[in-house]
């Protein structure tokens, strides 16, 4: 849940930045570079640095994309916490659409 202009929950944060540590983990695991999943996925560097960082919320469009640069499903990159479960089930359905 964003507060105001901007301004993110403290649960939003953690989640951001547990995210990005797994998007991080994946990336290095494949022997990629920042640069070279950038470019795979059609961002810029710095904009994967903002989501490996958890500074930014990583459109799951984006995250899908992920999933398929890095051959991983995308319930990999879901983190524990108090509504995960319920991400993770959402995200299997739409893995299994697509």
């Amino acid at each position: 849940m964003t507060l105001g202009r901007g301004r993110k929950s403290d649960e939003e944060n953690q989640f951001n930045y547990a995210l990005g540590v797994r998007i991080c983990r994946a990336r290095k695991r494949k022997h990629m570079s920042a640069l070279e999943l950038a470019k795979a996925i059609g961002i810029k560097p710095s904009r994967l640095y903002w989501y490996e960082t958890g500074r930014s919320a990583i459109p799951l469009y984006f995250l899908s994309l992920l999933g398929d640069k890095l051959d991983l499903p995308l319930t990999i990159f879901i983190p524990q916490c108090s509504y995960c479960g319920f991400l993770k089930d959402i995200v299997s359905q739409i893995s299994k659409i697509c």
